[in-house]
């Protein structure tokens, strides 16, 4: 029976086949089996498993999705002829007899027979060459194709065009050999022009063996003899390249040989650099990814929709920006997607919790302070406005900033610069402000516990952020997200809510919003010990059947802020994180709802 394979139909290494015989890892990682240069493809994707006269595809969890002829999977069988797409790669599962495409896996070099003319070391000093002057310029025009572009295939291009230019060969091709393999049936093939090279060929075998070059030329019982050169190149103890040229006319000297290893030496260097420059292009993207990631704002709730709408169309501008809601209610993660948007995105985001922050400590963290000597010792007491020159301060709670620093921030925006109270230095500043609060702040204004210079630059762009109890329809897709998110990194096997623990969620009032609904959902998934969810893994779970005469959201508000006080033995302090709501929050609504506390 012939071996199942896949067929690169589209995208990098287009025509290549690979034999499905064991499992295959697609993604970015050079830790895959297949290595995929596309950023919209995951570090490790989908995997591909034979099974018998089909195969099976595994999405691993990737960012954009695995498709089976066109239909997004996570776990599918393909059959023959069924064509998969992970990123902007598609793959046809084959499993007839190869048609004679453009694979690597097939003839068309040297052939088995070629003799091995002459071994030479790649490790000595090449012999003295016939033309320096063409090896120099054949150097000169690898590195001048390779200005700016760290990339294995363009690099290896240019390698092959050099040496057809100093060898005079007429095809040239190479093996660029993932990172840790041995395998040359797991290298890519870059040709000039298009061929097919068997990795499976004795002398391969022997030129990766030996570490040594190869002057080959065809069994002389050949009416068109075909003469080759073979040079493997290794990193540490594994393969790196295998460069392969071949010509019709003239046999290949030592002297050809001597000229193609410096060729071939400087090439390796800079498929090095490739490598290292993939690797950690790899791990920036991977890096953004879980940024971009845990910064998501989930939702489709019109609600959601208008503040998503509103950041867009502020993002573009200069102007401040109010956020106002209600605590946890996201806040920080609209300022957060406000700079991704901005021409600013590029500066840094520099946020300060202004109630969290000592008021003694509150005015050095955002204006800095002189009180140390030394240009060095200046920098190191720069205030959140200085280091977020070119890019945003986010001011959480701004509120809670006295108002003679209010009134010095309203100056340092308004004239572009702050005045060092020690010694009267000047320091530009340029740094769009984006603040936040959960109170109205025009009615702190008029009875003058808010600056209203400061109010006045605010007030060019605030932003109402919805608590989550107007925009219920979200509760299921942000239980979903915080579910994965929390099992995922507690290494826990959590995937779902019971219909009865999602019901218990979409009809409480939520007063801690949705930094609440993350916390319930942390610690239920630390507490789970299979797949799913239960209601009596929820703190507020009710004990037996709900009465529709206590379904008003204050009852249940006052019956959630009970049973959390009750559930964390009244330490108000771990009641208010459970609740994900400040402890003057609580102390607030405690008072309001007149619930009363056992004596310690």
């Amino acid at each position: 029976m012939t071996a199942p394979r896949l067929r690169i139909e589209q995208g990098d290494g287009q025509g290549r086949e690979l034999d499905l015989n064991r499992p295959l890892v697609i993604g970015r990682s050079s830790s895959c089996d297949l290595v995929l240069n596309d950023e919209s493809c995951s570090r490790t994707h989908a995997r591909i498993t034979p099974d018998g006269a089909r195969a099976r595809v595994e999405d691993l969890g990737s960012t954009n999705g695995t498709l089976v002829n066109g239909e997004r999977v996570t776990d599918a069988f393909i059959e023959d002829g069924d064509r998969v797409m992970i990123g902007g790669t598609v793959l046809r599962f084959l499993r007839g007899p190869a048609d004679g495409g453009a694979t690597v896996i097939l003839s068309g070099a040297a052939r088995e027979d070629a003799n091995v003319r002459a071994e030479v070391s790649t490790e000595r000093a090449p012999a003295a060459l016939k033309s320096p002057q063409s090896v120099l310029d054949a150097v000169t025009n690898l590195i001048e194709a390779t200005r700016g572009l760290l990339d294995r295939q363009v690099a290896a291009r240019a390698l092959l065009n050099a040496l057809i230019g100093l060898l005079g060969a007429e095809r040239c091709a190479v093996l660029l050999f993932r990172p840790g393999s041995l395998d040359p049936l797991d290298a890519q093939l870059v040709s000039i022009p298009e061929m097919r090279l068997d990795p499976r060929r004795p002398w391969v075998r022997q030129a990766l063996t030996t570490r040594q070059a190869l002057i080959l030329e065809d069994a002389k019982t050949s009416k068109r003899p075909l003469h080759g050169i073979v040079i493997p190149v290794h990193h540490g103890v594994a393969p790196q390249l295998l460069v392969y040229a071949d010509r019709r006319k003239n046999p290949f000297s030592e002297e050809d040989m001597a000229a193609a290893l410096r060729l071939v030496r400087i090439a390796s260097a800079l498929d090095q650099s490739a490598l290292v420059h993939q690797q950690m292009r790899d791990e920036l993207i991977e890096h953004r990814s879980r940024i971009h990631r845990s910064r998501r704002i989930v939702g489709e709730s019109r609600a959601h929709q208008e503040v998503i709408n509103a950041v867009r169309r502020v993002a573009l501008g200069n102007q401040p920006v109010l956020f106002v809601g209600e605590t946890g209610t996201g806040k920080e993660l609209c300022a957060r997607l406000l700079h991704d948007l901005s021409p600013r995105s590029a500066g840094r985001f520099v946020a300060v919790n202004c109630s969290a922050t000592p008021e003694e400590q509150l005015e050095a963290e955002v204006f800095g302070t002189d009180q140390a000597e030394g240009a060095a010792a200046l920098a190191e007491q720069s205030g959140a406005l200085e280091r977020a020159h070119g890019g945003s301060i986010f001011l959480d709670e701004v509120d809670a900033m006295d108002l003679p620093s209010q009134a010095r921030l309203a100056s340092a925006l308004r004239e572009r610069r702050l005045v060092r109270e020690a010694g009267g230095r000047e320091v530009p500043i340029d740094a769009r402000l984006v603040a936040a609060s959960d109170r109205d702040l025009s009615s702190l204004a008029q009875s003058g516990a808010f600056h209203e210079d400061l109010l006045a630059f605010l007030a060019l762009g605030t932003i109402p952020v919805p608590p989550l109890r107007d925009r219920r329809e979200d509760i299921p897709l942000l239980a979903d997200h915080f579910l994965k998110t929390h099992a995922r990194n507690m290494n826990r096997q959590a995937r779902r809510l019971s219909a009865d623990a999602l019901k218990i969620l979409a009809s409480y009032p939520w007063p801690g919003n949705v930094r609440e609904l993350s916390n319930v959902l942390e610690r239920a998934v630390m507490l789970s010990q299979g797949e799913e969810i239960a209601p009596e893994l929820l703190p507020f779970a009710p004990s037996g059947p709900l009465d529709p005469a206590t379904l008003a959201l204050c009852h249940v508000e006052k019956a959630a802020i009970e049973r959390a006080l009750e559930y964390c033995r009244y330490r108000k302090g771990l009641a208010a994180r459970t609740l994900g709501i400040s402890w003057p929050t609580l102390n607030k609504k405690i008072s309001d709802y007149g619930i009363v506390l056992p004596e310690r």
